[in-house]
């Protein structure tokens, strides 16, 4: 993100905000988890593949990252990258009760997996969610957006620790893509703290990394879920 907190300008332009230094590193930190989870948001505007690469950009076909995405009520293209490159089984779809069958039979014919979870309110109960994905014997996720994903994980305590990334760089305006999403604290009595953090410089940019307090009902891994 930037230093005001942006992870796109205006326009949605988002490559690259932060160096090639800090995408390594994102790489560095994806091989430390089992699992990545983004929102259909991030696929639909970035087309990722949610692997580990190489510095060389390749896969690493050592990697084992197993890869969900927060899809509620079923607006996933099909001729996504994560969903076509499926080729070693480890994309899972969380969708909502209600998810179109028709979907869920393209997916399968992809060999992707779909996770019905119950909804809180209009959008995935996130921590049903984690306990599903804990079941599959997973311990640690690595969350990384987009902002509107990050803050309700955020907001639901579901975060052991963060990892930031912070170009020197300001993009300035209103806040269209926010690093962090949601409705925001009223108050500072609902400011969200931020442990044992620490800063460091990779490349030209700057990461912050640092303990949150869980409170999930869940058994917590030394670090579970981890938001970029």
């Amino acid at each position: 993100m930037s230093l005001d907190g942006k992870i796109a300008t205006r326009t949605g332009h988002s490559k690259w905000v932060t160096g090639a230094s800090a995408r390594e590193r994102v790489m560095e930190i994806r091989r430390q988890h089992q699992a990545i989870l983004v929102g259909v948001n991030t696929v639909i505007a970035d087309d990722p593949s949610l692997t580990v690469r190489t510095p060389e950009g390749a896969d690493d076909p050592d990697a084992r990252l197993h890869r969900f995405i927060l899809d509620t009520g079923g607006r996933i293209p099909v001729t996504s990258r994560v969903l076509v490159r499926n080729d070693d089984g480890l994309t899972t779809i969380v969708g909502g009760p209600d998810y179109p069958g028709s979907l869920e039979k393209d997916l399968q014919s992809l060999g992707v997996s779909l996770l019905r979870v119950p909804l809180r309110g209009s959008r995935i109960d996130l921590a049903a969610a984690a306990r599903m994905i804990t079941g599959m014997g997973i311990a640690s996720v690595l969350v990384e957006g987009g902002g509107q994903v990050a803050a309700s994980f955020l907001e639901q305590r579901l975060i052991s620790s963060i990892c930031f990334f912070y170009a020197p760089k300001v993009v300035g305006g209103p806040s269209l893509f926010p690093a962090v999403g949601g409705t925001g604290a009223q108050s500072a009595e609902e400011l969200l703290p931020v442990r044992k953090w620490h800063f460091d410089t990779v490349g030209d940019d700057m990461m912050l990394t640092g303990a949150l307090p869980v409170d999930s009902g869940l058994t917590v891994h030394p670090n579970p879920f981890a938001a970029v």
